[in-house]
């Protein structure tokens, strides 16, 4: 009894030195593991972006095939989110959810699993000579719980490896992905324009006085004007450059209508006429179309297209009811021979 009495007293110091040292282990555990991918970033980003393409590299989808998904309706992007049950120790059971996604950039997601304290996770895209760098975190606070702490000092030892099964096969399956030409990183395609009545308001407007007030006074204008005339418009609103001169451009901000209505006042309705036309699809904010008329032109030069009238752009993405600039979808139209 006596030997007994001597070892359950020593387990109890052991543990208690275990809870000792636990506080003066880390709280915050960060898991960092990164690959180098050849091509186009957008086969990774899609895959990531996608929840439902989890399936084809995530290590724990694959340790259990009779686990249960549910998928968010939003399946991309940020808002998307998927949860899974398990009876597999290793996947048990949790929610991850998208909550930041900037093209070819970055995507955040935050994960919570069963009876564990929350996690941040990001995929940061990184240029490199050949194509980029993909690398992966994971983030999370164990706070003051010492069971917690202790199992922090092995998470990037029991964590880490997944990540790099991950990483690995999101390698094999964007490379295997035929490479898609693209303009500045961002798609397009070629394709038969129609005739276009339109509504538009035409001046030369100095750069520097170039702004959202601005845009917001025309469209304003143009829509009364189609209000008083019972003219519906038939498409987003769109802005045609004619030219740059230095510091200012000859442009007209423009809607697509029904009817070619009577002019009033500065608001002038026209046709535009039907041509063939390379369309970029920009995603993000105003701002960075600069960079895509830049490798457009530079595009044209090098395969010998030449265009034959004055470039648009096509706002599809109403900036009043999406918030984020990264969803800002713009068509940029570029008519050509």
């Amino acid at each position: 009894m006596k030997t007994l009495k001597t070892i359950g007293i020593g387990l109890i110091g052991v543990i208690l030195l275990l809870l000792v040292i636990a506080f003066f282990l880390p709280s915050k555990v960060h898991i960092e593991r990164s690959i180098e991918i050849k091509g186009n970033p957008a086969n990774a980003y899609n895959l990531v972006n996608r929840i439902t393409e989890w399936k084809q590299w995530s290590p724990w989808h694959k340790l259990d095939t009779n686990a249960k998904w549910i998928y968010s309706e939003q399946t991309e992007g940020t808002g998307a989110w998927y949860t899974w049950e398990s009876e597999v120790r290793n996947v048990g059971s949790g929610k991850l959810t998208i909550t930041n996604s900037k093209p070819y950039e970055i995507i955040s997601t935050a994960l919570q699993f069963e009876k564990m304290t929350p996690a941040h996770s990001d995929f940061i895209f990184t240029p490199t000579t050949d194509g980029y760098k993909l690398t992966w975190t994971m983030d999370s606070d164990m706070g003051l719980n010492p069971i917690g702490r202790w199992f922090g000092v092995f998470m990037d030892r029991m964590i880490g490896p997944d990540y790099e099964k991950g990483l690995q096969a999101i390698k094999e399956i964007s490379e295997r992905v035929p490479e898609k030409e693209t303009i500045a990183g961002f798609d397009f395609e070629q394709h038969d324009m129609q005739a276009l009545m339109i509504a538009g308001i035409r001046e030369t407007v100095k750069m520097s006085e170039f702004n959202s007030a601005k845009f917001a006074n025309w469209f304003g204008a143009i829509g009364k004007t189609l209000e008083t005339g019972k003219i519906a418009p038939t498409g987003p609103p769109m802005a045609i450059y004619y030219s740059f001169e230095n510091e200012t451009t000859d442009m007209e901000a423009a809607m697509p209508v029904s009817s070619i209505g009577k002019d009033v006042g500065m608001v002038k309705f026209h046709e535009l006429p039907a041509c063939k036309a390379l369309v970029v699809k920009y995603l993000g904010d105003y701002s960075g179309t600069a960079r895509v008329y830049a490798a457009t032109f530079d595009y044209f030069k090098t395969k010998g297209i030449e265009m034959v009238g004055a470039p648009m752009e096509i706002y599809i993405t109403d900036p009043m009811m999406e918030k984020d600039t990264a969803k800002w979808l713009t068509e940029i139209v570029f008519p050509v021979k």
